[in-house]
């Protein structure tokens, strides 16, 4: 009797120590008084955690509280799913390489296949140990977020919503109010008409705490005839603000090639004239001056070389330039370039909508983006290409408007 209690306390007083080794290591873990470990097994558990949805918990209770400081589970599993979607892009992580800077530890991720670059950012404390920084999966979860909101913008076509997120990049200086309404609602219909992209199908090809770049594979180029990739990069500017470059292509239309009087097409750069006809068109010149230096030549109704030359035909506000043959009072030739500037009649427009007077802000209106081409545009004829310049005076006033052949 008395060796059965001796077994019995034996075994009792090992279950006891045993229970109590569990206990103490849970309790370092909960109470953070786990050892550190390496930045190579800390970053190892975080790719784990990205490679591996079913490892996310084991993960995070893997690494020690100390170097996890502030970062719930709850914001570690919703990090990991933003990394695991920009991750899976390349396939499996295969290895990774660490690079130690002044303020912490950046984890490369490497692949097999795959050339998207993917990296973890890790702090480290004052002795110099890696750890989870709260502030950097914040910031990296809110631009994400970020991104993701303003693509919904664009997918629901809410204009309101895309102009409430451009607001705030601009000054009144800058932009006007309508002036930012017309390129959210430019951007509305490049993402309805010309992306065909699927949104789960956006390559996100940079993520750092400060910024996001996706990558959109298919948009219809301008001719309609090819697919072209299209970039967006939205930028944190401050503690809660953001900036989005999303810079989309000028449309233009064939109508800026013309010279147009109360709606009616006078004469269009590209399409060749006699001066009589331009006389009856437009009204008898100020001023012809022909250029002395020859451009070309033809053979003459008398068998002799004649020249062609640069004629340019001025009148009050608007300066046509031809090249073609002849003298001061009678010529042909074809119409390459044209400017309108201050003088001009009030019924001269380009186009049908833009005159000598108008404000950049009523120019940006028209033209969405044109501020971020300098105020030039183009336009493609086949094979005639066409540049459209505008000209401003100190107080923003259209003051030329110039259009040639490129």
């Amino acid at each position: 009797m008395r060796k059965l209690l001796s077994v019995v306390s034996l075994t009792l007083i090992a279950v006891l120590f045993l229970t109590s080794c569990r206990i103490t290591d849970i309790a370092g873990r909960v109470t953070g008084n786990q050892p550190p470990i390496s930045t190579a097994e800390l970053s190892r558990l975080i790719i784990n955690a990205i490679d591996n949805e079913d490892s996310v918990a084991e993960s995070f209770s893997s690494i020690p509280e100390k170097q996890r400081p502030d970062v719930s589970f709850s914001y570690f599993t919703e990090y990991t799913d933003i990394m695991r979607r920009m991750s899976q892009q390349n396939g499996t992580v295969s290895s990774f390489r660490i690079t130690e800077s002044a303020d912490g530890f950046v984890t490369e991720l490497l692949y097999e296949s795959g050339d998207i670059p993917v990296y973890l950012y890790l702090a480290k404390d004052e002795d110099g140990t890696a750890l989870i920084s709260s502030d950097i999966i914040s910031d990296i979860i809110s631009v994400y977020n970020y991104s993701e909101h303003y693509f919904s913008m664009l997918d629901e076509q809410n204009i309101e919503g895309i102009y409430t997120l451009l607001s705030p990049m601009f000054s009144d200086e800058q932009l006007s109010d309508n002036a930012i309404y017309a390129r959210a609602s430019a951007l509305a219909d490049f993402y309805f008409m010309r992306v065909k992209s699927t949104r789960d199908s956006y390559l996100i090809t940079e993520l750092t705490p400060d910024s996001i770049r996706v990558l959109i594979p298919e948009v219809i180029s301008s001719d309609g005839e090819n697919f072209n990739e299209h970039e967006v990069v939205i930028t944190k500017t401050s503690s809660d603000s953001y900036g989005i470059d999303d810079t989309i292509p000028l449309e233009t239309d064939y109508l800026l090639t013309y010279i147009i009087d109360t709606g009616v097409r006078e004469a269009h750069c590209g399409n060749n004239y006699t001066s009589s006809i331009i006389y009856n068109i437009i009204g008898h010149p100020s001023n012809v001056s022909i250029g002395v230096e020859g451009l070309d030549s033809r053979l003459s109704e008398d068998g002799t070389d004649e020249y062609m030359h640069k004629i340019i035909v001025n009148y009050p506000g608007m300066l046509l330039v031809f090249e073609g043959y002849g003298d001061a009072q009678e010529w042909d030739g074809k119409l390459v370039a044209f400017r309108i500037f201050a003088g001009v009649s009030d019924s001269i427009s380009v186009g049908s909508n833009i005159t000598i007077g108008m404000t950049k802000e009523q120019i940006q209106s028209v033209y969405p983006f044109i501020d971020l081409y300098d105020y030039i545009l183009f336009y493609n004829a086949g094979d005639t290409e066409y540049k459209i310049e505008f000209e401003f005076d100190d107080s923003d006033i259209l003051t030329m408007v110039r259009v040639s052949e490129v």
